[in-house]
């Protein structure tokens, strides 16, 4: 069984362990990007392509400036949340594969 001698020692299945995490983060971390990216760039195409949207305001503020100035702020923190939380559960798991509890170490 892989564990915390592979890695070490750098052999092929420490590699393999090694490379499956990274891919592991890279896709957590492509995945919340492109979340991020899609709602930031939508307000602003919804604006551009709805004249009635840009033009709207609420107590003498446009409400394209407080959509993109207060309500992306709580989202964006969700996703650093989210992201953050995800990251920690793929080092555990990544964890407890190479160097699982009440196993001996390899001798």
């Amino acid at each position: 069984m892989p564990g915390l001698g592979d890695l070490r020692e750098d052999t092929k299945h420490g590699r393999l362990l090694g490379e499956s995490y990274l891919r592991a983060q890279l896709g957590l971390s492509l995945m919340c990007l492109t979340l991020a990216l899609l709602l930031a760039a939508s307000y602003p195409v919804l604006a551009a392509l709805v004249p009635a949207v840009r033009r709207a305001s609420v107590a003498g503020l446009p409400v394209t400036l407080i959509v993109l100035g207060f309500a992306f702020y709580p989202v964006l923190l969700g996703i650093g949340w989210f992201y953050n939380r995800q990251a920690r559960h793929l080092e555990a798991r990544f964890t407890e594969l190479v160097d699982p509890p009440n196993v001996p170490p390899d001798a």
